[in-house]
């Protein structure tokens, strides 16, 4: 998912600061896995039967708090999908160009009936698609070198 989106920045992002935001971005990214994995090891067996364990831990320290992770949790899907939508149109379509906002209106539209699965189903069902595409995408990535490289001799 992250492709469409860097890949649709690339021409419009400084490549210093590009590598800066990277390396911040993903320190904090690897920070917050870590503190999330020592909450959920923490609560381990019980975490287990809960539809979303972040949202079962935020409950056990205050009921308040289930709110705000859930609302967060929300923030995060949307604009990941947002995201997801731009990097696909700039894909496809010129950015501003009529193209361009037919077609991230029509993606969001189509996955709207989505919405109405629960969340345990949507992973089930798009973790492992995600995953099979991601290996295309990596063969992909493998054997193109070699061809450019074939063709350049």
């Amino acid at each position: 998912m992250a492709l469409a989106v860097l890949s649709s920045l690339g021409r419009i992002v400084p490549l210093d600061v590009g590598m800066a935001g990277g390396f911040v971005g993903g320190m904090v990214l690897g920070a917050t896995a870590v503190l999330i994995t020592v909450a959920e090891l923490t609560f381990y067996p019980e975490i287990t039967a809960a539809e979303i364990p972040l949202v079962y831990i935020a409950g056990f320290l205050n009921k308040k708090l289930t709110y705000l992770v859930g609302l967060l949790l929300w923030v995060a899907i949307l604009t990941t999908a947002i995201a997801d939508a731009h990097g696909l149109a700039c894909r496809l379509a010129p950015k501003g160009d009529w193209r361009y906002k037919l077609i991230g209106s029509g993606v969001t539209l189509a996955v709207l009936p989505f919405a109405g699965f629960n969340f345990s189903s949507l992973v089930r069902l798009l973790y492992p698609l995600y995953g099979y595409l991601g290996l295309i995408l990596l063969a992909g990535l493998l054997v193109t070198p070699f061809k450019i490289f074939k063709f350049k001799n």
